[in-house]
């Protein structure tokens, strides 16, 4: 009887090892795989670096802990010149990507109306960056009138600190704009030429208290070393698809003519600190 109690006191408990061994392994790969599997480091800055946060889109819904669906300023931008409103209900998640989307709505704002609504996602505060790379995997719409971006502002303005690691021209998609408008500079670092609406392409810049450098696909593209004028200031990542009238820089066409609904799929956005 004791042999007994004593095997089957045995096997209960090789069974709860087995399945503390099981939880153990679902655990570690829920939780800490992911993490081990994303990229140690930006594609092309060298050096060693700490990520800080991220975002991989692999969701059902957009996290709003990280992101808001406006500028903090509210629901447009130059709306002489951008006939869209932006909307909650244009941005979603699914998969694997964070979907901006454009179309046809009328929609009134602050007594305008607007002939289109699009989507766009700004960072929470506590995300804005100072310093450091922020690296995002897109792919673009095309279509005379859509104007896609991925980039970076100093909310307050004043001093006005912008950095875009990408405007596409949806009647030229042919061209990526990268550039910065700083206190004593407002100039495009580079405008390289690619099939950027055909498939994803990887955006990165290091921007350092020295120097800010742009990277598509892990190759230098643009750069400015002026350190007594690079920004300093707190800026805030945003990705938007706006629309642009014609005639304007963004759309040098008499119209707008993609195809609607048009959309911007984001990938990933990852933000990392150079090490000491």
């Amino acid at each position: 009887m004791l042999i007994r109690v004593s095997i089957m006191s045995m096997s209960s408990l090789i069974i709860r090892l087995r399945l503390l061994l099981h939880v153990t392994v679902a655990w570690t790969f829920a939780f800490i795989l992911p993490t081990h599997c994303l990229a140690q480091n930006p594609i092309g800055p060298g050096g060693s670096w700490k990520l800080l946060w991220h975002d991989e889109f692999n969701g059902k819904s957009v996290d709003t802990s990280k992101w808001d669906f406006a500028y903090r300023w509210g629901q447009t931008n130059n709306p002489d010149t951008e006939p869209q409103v932006y909307e909650p209900w244009d941005v979603s998640e699914g998969d694997g990507n964070l979907i901006l989307e454009a179309q046809v709505q009328q929609q009134s704002y602050n007594g305008k109306s607007y002939q289109y609504t699009s989507g766009m996602v700004s960072a929470k505060p506590k995300y804005d960056m100072t310093f450091g790379c922020v690296e995002a995997r897109l792919k673009c719409p095309a279509g005379a009138g859509l104007w896609p971006a991925f980039w970076m502002i100093y909310v307050p303005a004043k001093p006005y600190e912008e950095i875009d690691m990408l405007e596409l021209l949806g009647y030229d998609p042919t061209i990526a704009h990268c550039g910065c408008h700083l206190p004593a500079l407002s100039a495009r670092l580079a405008d390289v030429t690619g099939t950027w609406t055909q498939s994803f392409h990887v955006y990165t810049l290091d921007w350092e208290p020295t120097y800010i450098r742009e990277y598509i696909d892990g190759k230098v593209i643009g750069e400015y070393t002026d350190a007594a004028n690079i920004a300093g200031e707190p800026l805030t990542i945003i990705f938007n698809l706006a629309l642009a009238n014609p005639g304007s820089w963004a759309n040098e066409t008499s119209s707008i003519s993609a195809s609607f609904p048009s959309s911007m799929q984001i990938d990933y956005v990852r933000v990392w600190k150079k090490k000491p």
